[in-house]
């Protein structure tokens, strides 16, 4: 079933175009939101790295502080409490002036700490620029209290609600750092129950300050408890907060505190971060989609334009009789058809001609077979004359006669035993050696000549009657002349995949102007029609593979050089 130009293009348009495209979209879909969750997942590990790394000292250096401040000087400033305790806060001035300088010491602006508070065990407390608001009661039941007895004369930390600890705190969910110990060991007159250090966190206002964006910081322990949060949005989940798969639909990745019990958590919806690249996606499709539709406009216009006009043309084509002179000539179809028709016509026209001269070339063909035919009566005539010569001659005892009838029946039987007109360089070499002894018979033996061909090249094939024009040019041209004997050398070996022959004479030379028409493929008027006759056959046989080469020197000989390509 034919099918338009038409539908087969939108056919195929579809079929590898738009279908591959969406094929790539819907593929690519899935791996660009991977990529992006894991370029995400990067992002939140350099985020926690970073919160991890500052928070970790600041915890560090706050438990360095409380440690030297209590023990420095063999326990001094716990030994002043201690007496402090004892006399109820009745100590000499210098006592108090000195307890002052370590107090402000610690509480420097640049570390920090915002102060520092003494709980002793008689229920009463001494304070440096601490307001607390937590009763001694209240902070017996806080479970940083209790995990701080029970572990004594260790720092513990902890985070807790910066306005209950610090005076005139602005900004809400501000937390500080709670540095806490209880100096059992090291207070041998068990005055002191608690000591409590309040240290701002700069990383806190870093976690806090998340509050609005993408994403969500937590610092929750061990049992779920969250210990700072920079909103609401996933407090009720805490228990997945720490897990492996965390909360669904999210990005999360966490951290442990090292010396804590503390895990930090960041955490960003999956929504929120494919959300601008899923309207970027909408928008290319939106494009993509309007693109294909105006493609189809387009397209639609241009073949009604051009389909209509070709399948007019088409069926005027299938209707044409050669015969016929030409086509009407659609005036009113575009110029690029009307040029289609006119170049058809022109074709018909070289096609009538082609079919006039093949007819020619024809009734010549059949004409050159029935010569041939013909001429087969001449080569039997001239072969069964020649056996009988060469019978009388053996009769007479003449041998020369003998000898130079064979070898004119080797010629003959060579040139006309069959039609083809190439044989073997073995075949050609035997009918040169029968042209050498008539020609040896003819002028006395007054010449030499040496024939080397390579045993592999014997097999090859080249045109006939290659080699005896040029050596009957050597004979005749350049030695018979000469009173020396002359000598002619022909060499035949393959190189590479070349057959090359070389022959070569000692005669008397070939001037400059006879040797340039010679290279030019002339017929000179000194005779060698022979050699004019091969460089004329060897070129339709090779083409441009095939090359000769000629140099003469007069009163020194010629060498002639022909390299064809390697034929089985």
């Amino acid at each position: 079933m034919r099918q338009n130009m038409q539908k087969i293009f939108f056919k195929r348009f579809i079929l590898f175009v738009v279908l591959p495209i969406l094929l790539l979209i819907a593929m690519g879909i899935p791996l660009l939101i991977h990529q992006i969750e894991k370029n995400e997942l990067q992002n939140l590990d350099v985020m926690l790295s970073s919160y991890e790394t500052s928070l970790e000292q600041e915890i560090s250096e706050g438990s360095m502080k409380l440690s030297q401040f209590l023990l420095i000087n063999e326990n001094e400033m716990l030994k002043m409490m201690s007496e402090y305790s004892e006399a109820e806060g009745a100590i000499d001035y210098n006592k108090r002036k000195e307890m002052e300088e370590r107090f402000n010491y610690l509480t420097t602006p640049d570390s920090n700490v915002e102060g520092i508070e003494f709980y002793f065990n008689n229920g009463k407390s001494y304070g440096n620029r601490t307001y607390i608001s937590l009763t001694k009661a209240e902070i017996e039941e806080c479970f940083w209290y209790k995990e701080t007895k029970r572990g004594t004369d260790r720092v513990h930390v902890t985070i807790a609600d910066a306005a209950d600890f610090i005076p005139n705190v602005s900004g809400q969910n501000k937390k500080a750092l709670l540095f806490l110990v209880s100096p059992e060991r090291y207070d041998p007159k068990e005055q002191l129950d608690l000591v409590l250090m309040v240290q701002g966190c700069t990383i806190f206002d870093s976690l806090s300050g998340l509050s609005g964006t993408d994403y969500s910081a937590y610092i929750a322990d061990d049992k779920g408890n969250v210990l700072l949060k920079s909103d609401e949005r996933y407090v009720g989940q805490a228990e997945d907060l720490q897990s492996k798969s965390g909360i669904w639909n999210t990005i999360s990745q966490s951290i442990r505190i090292y010396g804590t019990n503390w895990h930090l958590i960041l955490i960003k919806d999956k929504g929120l971060i494919l959300r601008e690249y899923i309207q970027n996606i909408g928008f290319m499709l939106l494009i993509s989609a309007i693109i294909f539709f105006v493609f189809y406009l387009f397209a639609r216009g241009f073949f009604n334009t051009l389909a209509l006009p070709i399948a007019t043309l088409t069926k005027e084509m299938q209707a044409l009789d050669l015969k016929a002179s030409s086509i009407e000539i659609n005036t009113e179809a575009p110029y690029e058809i009307q040029q289609i028709q006119m170049q058809f016509n022109e074709m018909v026209c070289r096609i009538q001609n082609l079919v006039t001269v093949n007819q020619q070339n024809e009734y010549a063909r059949h004409q050159e077979e029935l010569k041939a035919l013909q001429s087969q009566i001449n080569p039997h005539f001239f072969s069964n004359t020649l056996n009988t010569i060469k019978f009388m001659a053996q009769v007479s005892k003449n041998e020369g006669i003998r000898q130079m009838t064979d070898a004119l029946m080797q010629i003959l039987d060579c040139s006309f035993r069959d039609f083809e007109s190439t044989h073997t360089l073995e075949d050609e070499v035997h009918m040169l050696e029968a042209y050498l002894c008539i020609m040896k018979i003819r002028y006395a033996e007054n010449f030499s000549v040496m024939i080397d061909i390579e045993e592999q090249c014997k097999g090859y094939r080249i045109p006939k009657l290659v080699l005896q024009p040029f050596i009957e040019n050597a004979l005749t041209h350049g030695l018979l002349d000469e009173m020396a004997e002359g000598r002619i050398k022909v060499g035949i070996h393959k190189a590479g995949k070349f057959i090359v022959i070389v022959i070569e004479d000692n005669g008397c030379g070939i001037s400059n102007e006879i040797l340039e028409q010679i290279k030019d493929g002339y017929e000179t008027k000194a005779g060698r029609i022979g050699i004019a006759n091969v460089l004329k056959r060897l070129p339709l046989y090779y083409g441009e593979d095939f090359a000769f080469l000629i140099e003469s020197s007069l009163g020194v000989g010629t060498k002639v050089e022909i390299r064809i390509p390697v034929s089985n």
